[in-house]
């Protein structure tokens, strides 16, 4: 099978969802049917092999020693294939049975998509996608790794493509990926590390590096940590599909939790390769003041912009004497004032070897420019005291809506960098006391070096980028409008609630129980983190901080993932949340779930929202007590009357909902980056353009 013939198989596959769900949740569906046959056809091509050298002996053949991965009794892909009712839960079953029986290696790898949900993929979608992957073996002889892996790789970027507003968590651009590895230059026997590792593309090109070097690449060891379960279990079938064994991908909030340590601090990496999400506002700053790990050790990033806290985690991650970073930035943070005095340290610490600017549309559907800073914790002798700054920011080509480095422009950065040269127009050389004494230590890099090798700063080229990049803001928010009128989902919710009054009326407390557990000592019990008022948000359900037990609390209640956390206290503040963790929280915390024999009546997923409705909230607030904490009881809310859809109706606006959130999370991203744009527009015409 040729890359052309793999490429076309796994997109047919895609379309045929197409029109069922969002282009968004594709690789939710699409990646563990893929990695499941694949990993099925191998196990029967181990088998074959095994009965041939065994002569013929059947239980020699199942033997544990002949196989990578171990596939139970019934949950093969021909047993799946073999359903025609159910299909969607009897993969699952399959899938689990999988993951548990190879539970050090496979554990959540096929993440958590609705399989049994049958409005969203039915028996007819699932039986059409089993019968089109089982037209192809997709054993090794068949498709070695490296095609396999190829094939993968280019599923990836195509959901990229097709969910842009979604690709950045897992997508970075494979010619930047190829620039940055070259920079760094891993070595077999080195550790490379990707705190933010999405679907592990930055840490596969180590191995591919060293291949295209002709030397080995088997004992290189990558590590990764992901903050989406899906985008992990991603990036482990990467390394899977690519057969790479040495490699540990986790799932987790990096900046909250990080997991991979070693003697309880963090594990130190020879090569720390980064896309760090861009400037998140929601991350736990109070954490960070007194982190436990002290990668604070330059300062406590703003809470708008957590850039510089993923910087010190990955400097703190760093071998002292091997040491090397290259991480992926908007250009805010080499100048942001808020950010000035961390800058400056770093400067003084002599860490920062070199700065590099992009040009636009290299962060993925994202028309602003981006940079590379360099930091090396030993700088050989020629680089000491110095930082050198690259203006690349016309070394990029464009082809349709994608921009990409060529192997020219790779070449023209990269000899620049290696050879420390300065390049008129292009690459300049300047100590770290000129850029502390005369620009108070302003990494902008057209106060160093321009892109035309004449003129330092150009107004005219200033507006031109902030008049292309402020088009993305436009564009979403047209799109946004767009959706809210035309799209089908949302169409089917507004007629849903048009309909609000023929809904069945239901008392709370007749669908929903009060959680009112309590653990008296938490720590003994193996719960690590608690929520507390500060941690539940009105913005959003996500509960994405926390406390640490560990470090000391008198909450006992408990809380499972799952339950809706309301807070009784001062109700309007509207602070409801929903954990994906078990834990404990404060007594001001109501915990809410539905009734397990109500369950065909109320779905999980749509009780939060009943929750954070005004008329609950405006309920919650008349039934409270008290003048200078006002608080509600289970007692009293619990008569709340309420109309509910049918549970199938839930399910559609459910995932209405779900939708117009992220299309709210998409633009308001979009918006941002304007924000951001201008901003440098501002500060560049301000600071720049006189002298």
């Amino acid at each position: 099978m040729t890359q052309k013939e793999l490429e076309k198989y796994l997109m047919d596959a895609a379309n045929i969802l197409r029109g069922m769900i969002d282009a968004a949740d594709f690789k939710q569906y699409i990646f563990p049917l893929l990695f499941f046959k694949r990993i099925s056809d191998v196990w029967d091509e181990e088998y074959a092999e095994a009965l041939e050298e065994s002569g013929g002996d059947l239980d020699y053949a199942k033997f544990r020693e002949n196989h990578r991965f171990q596939i139970p009794d019934g949950c093969h892909w021909e047993d799946v294939r073999k359903v025609t009712v159910d299909v969607g839960l009897a993969f699952h079953n399959a899938i689990r049975g999988i993951e548990n029986a190879n539970f050090e290696l496979l554990h959540d790898i096929f993440g958590d998509a609705q399989w049994t949900n049958k409005r969203r993929i039915s028996d007819e979608k699932m039986l059409d996608l089993i019968e089109h992957f089982s037209k192809l073996n997709l054993n090794v002889s068949n498709l070695p790794h490296d095609l396999m892996g190829e094939g993968y790789e280019y599923l990836i970027k195509k959901f990229a493509d097709d969910s842009g507003h979604t690709a950045a968590e897992f997508y970075t651009n494979r010619t930047v990926v190829k620039l940055m590895t070259l920079i760094t230059d891993p070595q077999p026997k080195e550790s490379v590390y990707d705190p933010t590792c999405g679907s592990g593309g930055i840490l596969l090109n180590s191995v591919l590096h060293l291949k295209e070097q002709g030397k080995e690449y088997r004992n290189v060891k990558l590590y990764g940590q992901e903050l989406n379960l899906i985008t992990a279990a991603i990036a482990r079938v990467n390394m899977f599909m690519h057969n790479v064994d040495e490699f540990l991908v986790v799932q987790g909030d990096t900046l909250d939790s990080p997991q991979i340590l070693e003697d309880d601090e963090l594990k130190r990496f020879d090569v720390v390769m980064a896309n760090p999400p861009y400037s998140i506002k929601r991350w736990n700053q109070a954490k960070f003041i007194n982190d436990p790990f002290g990668r604070n050790l330059y300062g406590t990033p703003p809470q708008g912009n957590a850039d510089y806290a993923f910087l010190q985690h990955i400097l703190k991650s760093l071998k002292a004497d091997t040491g090397r970073c290259i991480v992926l930035f908007p250009h805010g943070v080499l100048y942001r004032d808020a950010e000035r005095l961390m800058r400056k340290k770093m400067i003084e610490d002599d860490l920062i070897e070199a700065v590099i600017g992009l040009g636009a549309n290299l962060f993925y559907n994202s028309t602003m420019e981006s940079c590379l800073l360099v930091c090396r914790n030993n700088k050989e002798k020629a680089r000491k005291g110095k930082i050198q700054f690259i203006n690349a920011v016309n070394e990029v080509a464009r082809v349709n809506a994608l921009s990409y480095l060529t192997n020219e422009n790779i070449s023209r950065i990269f000899s620049a960098y290696r050879d420390f040269a300065e390049i008129d127009g292009f690459s300049a050389i300047r100590s770290t006391e000129e850029v502390l004494s005369e620009q108070d230590a302003n990494l902008t890099i057209t106060r160093y070096v321009s892109g035309n090798g004449n003129e330092k700063f150009d107004v005219e080229n200033e507006v031109v980028k902030f008049s292309a990049g402020s088009q993305e803001a436009v564009e979403k928010i047209l799109d946004f409008n767009e959706h809210l009128t035309t799209d089908e989902l949302l169409k089917e919710f507004r007629t849903i609630l048009s309909r609000k009054d023929s809904w069945k009326p239901y008392k709370f407390r007749e669908l929903v129980e009060n959680v009112s557990k309590s653990v008296a000592r938490p720590s003994e019990s193996g719960i690590e983190r608690f929520v507390g008022l500060e941690h539940l948000s009105a913005d959003t359900f996500e509960v994405d901080s926390w406390g640490l037990v560990s470090d000391g609390t008198s909450f006992t209640k408990r809380f499972f993932a799952g339950n809706v956390l309301f807070s009784k206290r001062r109700s309007y503040l509207k602070k409801v949340g929903v954990a994906d963790f078990d834990g404990i929280c404060s007594g001001d915390i109501l915990v809410f779930a539905v009734k397990a024999d109500k369950k065909h009546v109320l779905l999980d997923a749509y009780l939060p929202y009943i929750v954070r409705s005004n008329e609950f909230i405006e309920y919650a607030c008349y039934t409270s007590a008290g003048s200078l904490s006002p608080r509600t009881k289970w007692k009293e809310i619990s008569t709340y009357e309420m109309r509910i859809p049918s549970i199938d109706e839930q399910q559609i606006m459910v995932d209405a909902l779900t939708k117009f959130q992220r299309l709210v999370k998409d633009v308001s991203k979009a918006t941002s980056r304007f924000d951001e744009n201008l901003k440098h527009l501002n500060i560049s015409i301000i600071n720049d353009s006189i002298v």
